[in-house]
């Protein structure tokens, strides 16, 4: 005789197997479901999973080893030599503008003229007292040559005549000082007076420059001061004149270094024989500091900067079929004229990438584009 429990087993099952018999179609359609709805979202995953991505076009070009020497850039003021501001010695009213705004001028020419009436007639009184005392001293000479006049009143007559051409010569100054004239050739500025003003002693009336020879002025960090020596020809370029580059020597090397910043002031002058350059011109300037040497140099358009430095693409041609790029880091130094000297990293001849970098990684396939690669800017742009 079969125990409970046994009994309560066997019905289960039984119900079990019941149940069983009544949902497995469902049971077996959803598992179906599910296993479709599963192949459905992964197998195009596995695919693409699989599949290589095309090839990047980009441009390259290979490294160049070109002749470079090393050079020490800054950022200088040019100046002229001869710049100065007209200003009266002394007070007056404007008589008379002899001149016209941005014209040139000789050396001697008259500039502007203040109201001297009065040392005029100051001058013409003391001329005439000199005249009577040129005239009483010559009759005091023959008198003390026949001893009838004593010395010492021959010597108060000279010294009342020395007196009076001093008064002449001091009128005569005066006059001057209120006529002015260009102390050396050049070309004037807007004029800031007019007629009939009134001028205190050092007002300005206008600029005077003559920029045929200019200074060039610039600062350099003390590690390279003995690297500068005076007679070293200077290269600097404006941003008016564009990629022209102009000359200079140095001619004059501060003894101090400036205790702010610790840089040392440098001075050199240039020939503005066509007249291009204009005093206050902002100059960016190189020196050269030793002989030509091989260096490698890629088109500035080939770097990477990064957090982590500098860095290249290399195209990979040992299966022209299968080319990939290589990522290299890179020393850099000097750059000029849009290329970039490479001290470690690369080699000469080796493709780089110049184009087409953004959508490239480290193996990536490529194919090299038949487009001509872009033209490499001399200099950066300027907003």
């Amino acid at each position: 005789m079969p125990f409970p429990l046994e009994k309560e087993t066997v019905s289960l099952i039984r119900r079990a197997v019941r149940y069983f018999k009544l949902f497995k179609t469902p049971i077996i359609w959803f598992c179906i479901i599910i296993g479709l709805a599963i192949g459905y979202k992964l197998v195009p995953v596995v695919i693409l999973s699989n599949m290589k991505p095309p090839a990047a076009a980009v441009s390259a070009i290979p490294a160049l080893e070109e002749e470079w020497a090393d050079e020490l850039r800054a950022i200088g003021t040019i100046t002229a030599t001869k710049a100065i501001t007209i200003a009266p010695e002394v007070n007056g009213t404007v008589t008379g503008i002899h001149f016209e705004s941005g014209t040139p001028i000789k050396d001697g020419d008259k500039i502007i003229s203040l109201n001297d009436s009065a040392e005029r007639a100051d001058l013409d009184r003391y001329l005439a007292q000199l005249e009577i005392t040129k005239l009483t001293l010559e009759r005091s000479k023959k008198l003390s040559t026949q001893k009838v006049e004593s010395k010492a009143d021959f010597d108060q007559k000279k010294a009342n005549m020395d007196q009076a051409q001093a008064f002449v010569d001091q009128a005569k100054a005066t006059i001057a000082k209120k006529n002015i004239t260009a102390p050396f050739s050049g070309i004037l500025g807007i004029r800031k007076v007019n007629l009939g003003d009134y001028l205190q002693a050092g007002t300005p009336v206008v600029t005077l420059t003559n920029d045929d020879h200019l200074f060039v002025n610039f600062t350099i960090a003390e590690r390279f001061a003995d690297k500068i020596k005076t007679g070293q020809t200077i290269y600097f370029t404006v941003d008016a004149m564009g990629n022209q580059e102009f000359e200079g020597n140095i001619t004059s090397i501060d003894p101090q270094i400036s205790q702010d910043i610790r840089n040392v002031s440098i001075q050199a002058t240039a020939e503005n024989k066509e007249g291009k350059l204009k005093s206050g011109m902002f100059g960016t300037i190189r020196v050269v500091l030793s002989d030509k040497k091989p260096t490698i140099t890629v088109p500035e358009t080939a770097i990477e900067y990064g957090l982590y430095g500098s860095s290249v693409y290399i195209v990979d041609q040992t299966d022209p079929n299968n080319m990939v790029v290589k990522k290299s880091f890179i020393k850099t130094g000097a750059n000029r004229k849009g290329r970039v000297a490479v001290l470690s990293g690369l080699a000469k001849d080796d493709l780089v990438v110049t184009a087409g970098q953004l959508k490239l990684n480290n193996g990536a396939a490529v194919n090299l584009s038949d487009d001509p690669v872009p033209a490499i800017p001399e200099t950066t742009p300027k907003p």
